[in-house]
């Protein structure tokens, strides 16, 4: 299985439009956004196409949610974008999802935050897919979970802030590897809340909800047996490599 290829930057049947070429130092590697062939084992034209789509969409006006480990809410790529006053720890129930600096391994949902909504054109690392975009972070600590169940329970109860704060978009690059036979009691609780987050946010419109498939391929993992990525009411998103190849 493999990626589509794209060697075209204009969309069939499209009028021309001038493309977005943002000053961030870090743009010309940044290959999932506009891949030229120029980093190692890259291969010209895989990537997700998004340069026709900046001159019209930016993200502007979207409000997007992070559910991950822990944010960086002073991160001078992000601060421009970032809604610290919508931010929510769901471990502690505090209105920060600030790390400290005893926490430097929790630094995924900085990342993740970056790939969604780096500030464009600041001269700063790189750029967000959607530049434009509002983002705020919602925390649990994974790391200290010592029970499964808690996950789901966290993950439920953080859906009330989510329709609260009137977030658009739900992303959650987190999972827990327990298949169905373990997780299997405690499944309802994702489900309820994915379920609503579809059926009553945005007015009825839903809240779109995306998951990370997991990074457990080459171990044999199967997203299907998931209990929560395999969900009807969530999109589950897996990676792509830099020459085409499925890498997760």
């Amino acid at each position: 299985m493999e990626m589509s290829r794209n060697t075209s930057l204009q969309a069939a049947g499209a009028p021309a439009q001038p493309l977005v070429w943002p000053n961030d130092p870090l743009f010309p590697v940044q290959w999932h956004l506009h891949n030229t062939g120029n980093t190692p084992y890259s291969v010209a034209g895989y990537d997700i196409n998004v340069l026709p789509v900046w001159p019209d969409y930016t993200g502007k006006g979207r409000l997007v949610a992070v559910l991950d480990d822990a944010m960086d809410e002073t991160h001078p790529d992000l601060i421009a974008n970032y809604r610290a006053d919508l931010a929510w720890n769901l471990s502690t129930r505090e209105s920060t999802a600030q790390w400290y600096p005893w926490q430097q391994d929790l630094g995924h949902g900085v990342a993740t935050a970056g790939l969604i909504a780096a500030t464009a054109n600041n001269g700063l690392g790189g750029v967000g897919v959607a530049w434009d975009a509002q983002i705020t972070a919602h925390r649990f600590d994974l790391p200290s979970i010592r029970q499964i169940e808690e996950v789901y329970v966290l993950f439920y109860d953080g859906v009330d802030k989510v329709l609260e704060q009137g977030i658009e978009i739900y992303n959650n690059s987190w999972g827990t590897n327990v298949p169905y036979p373990v997780a299997a009691d405690w499944q309802a609780y994702a489900h309820a809340a994915a379920r609503d987050l579809v059926e009553l946010g945005r007015d009825g419109l839903g809240i779109i909800t995306v998951f990370s498939a997991g990074n457990a391929r080459k171990m044999a993992h199967d997203t299907n047996y998931d209990p929560v990525v395999s969900m009807p009411w969530v999109i589950a998103v897996a990676a792509g490599g830099q020459d085409g190849g499925v890498v997760s």
